[in-house]
């Protein structure tokens, strides 16, 4: 436990950089689409259309769409980036629905006076319609603030920094105490991220602009604590890390410390590890520089990066192919490690021994009426 609290700032600050630039980007973006939306009601339908159809795409899989599709323009394809852009579109939906339906709702009677003193459209907008509206905004962006924190937690496999990284290692290695730690963080970082805008938002229902202040003081507190982190390692300065990336299993994360330790002895520099990447995120990242190295198997590499469904002749034709293809795209099997990892089939001893079963091919009488299980 006192080394997961040691760990806590550093990924609690990171988290909290995801969230806050997310939810300042989907308030950037929102707030004028919902104005356009009030004042064009043929525009309003698309525009809802489009968010709430953004909204039904799973997060995970979302920000693990982000990946390919910015390594495709060439743009950083994991850690933070494609991390913001996946929470910044969840962002999207709850701003732009309040803020449409706060400037929609206004009494038209208001409306008619501001015409009638003078006001133009630019000035009814910001002295008459935002600020009556704006208690609704601000809901909506207080909604956006809590599914934001909490989605965040799903960043960590597309290799961003955040709270995801206790609780999917916990999860893979049974660490009940990660587990704790990472759920309880995310939990407190949403409820003081909800109760500081819940301060705005009745700040601006009652007029009360202590309660405003109080909220943006907060606020703008959150955002200095987060960037004291980045503000250090920017001070220490020296050179880059080398990356080891790894996947969300227990002998990946082994393995990717180990690799750290060796390259840190043998090159003299500073080794970090990024840990529960999925296979396709983890090759992309070598693939694009943004990893320096990481541990596959051969059948993975063949069947998921290659795409190969045949079977080969033998381990040796397989690992050559893999070989020769990776060469190809410029990337080089720096080592083998010397060691065998074979899979086997378990099922209950006393099942196994009733039915005779003792070699795979033994299986095959009953596997019709079997369900095989996998990771």
């Amino acid at each position: 436990m006192n080394e997961l609290l040691a760990a806590l700032p550093t990924y609690l600050a990171a988290h909290l950089q995801l969230s806050l630039a997310a939810l300042a980007g989907g308030v950037i973006v929102s707030v004028p689409l919902g104005v356009l939306a009030s004042r064009r009601p043929r525009a309003a339908r698309p525009l809802l259309a489009v968010a709430s159809a953004l909204q039904t795409v799973p997060s995970l899989a979302l920000l693990a769409f982000m990946v390919p599709a910015l390594a495709a323009v060439g743009a950083p394809s994991i850690g933070w980036l494609p991390a913001v852009l996946g929470l910044f579109v969840y962002s999207l939906l709850p701003i732009l629905h309040n803020t449409t339906v706060g400037l929609s709702s206004i009494d038209p009677a208001i409306l008619e006076a501001a015409d009638g003193v003078g006001m133009d459209a630019g000035e009814r907008l910001r002295r008459v319609e935002l600020p009556l509206a704006l208690p609704v905004i601000i809901a909506g962006i207080r909604t956006a603030a809590v599914w934001t924190v909490g989605t965040a937690t799903l960043a960590t496999p597309v290799g961003a920094k955040s709270l995801g990284h206790f609780i999917f290692g916990g999860l893979q290695t049974r660490n009940y105490a990660a587990i704790l730690v990472g759920c309880a963080a995310a939990a407190a970082l949403a409820l003081l991220l909800d109760g500081l805008v819940h301060l705005l938002e009745l700040g601006a229902r009652r007029r009360r602009r202590g309660l405003v202040i109080a909220g943006m003081v907060g606020l703008l507190g959150l955002a200095i604590a987060a960037s004291i982190p980045t503000l250090q390692q920017a001070a220490r300065g020296g050179p880059r890390p080398l990356v080891v990336g790894a996947k969300p299993f227990t002998e990946q994360y082994v393995l990717s410390r180990i690799v750290a330790g060796v390259l840190e002895r043998a090159t003299g520099l500073p080794a970090t590890t990024l840990d529960s990447l999925g296979s396709t995120v983890v090759f992309d990242g070598l693939r694009s520089g943004e990893i320096d190295a990481y541990v596959d198997y051969v059948g993975t590499l063949r069947a998921v990066i290659l795409g190969r469904t045949d079977v080969p002749r033998d381990r040796a034709t397989a690992a050559r192919e893999v070989r020769e293809a990776l060469a190809r795209e410029g990337i080089a099997v720096a080592a083998e490690l010397g060691f065998e990892n074979t899979y086997v089939v378990a099922l209950p001893r006393a099942q196994a021994e009733a039915l005779g079963l003792e070699q795979i091919g033994d299986l095959a009488r009953h596997a019709p009426g079997w369900t095989v299980g996998g990771d």
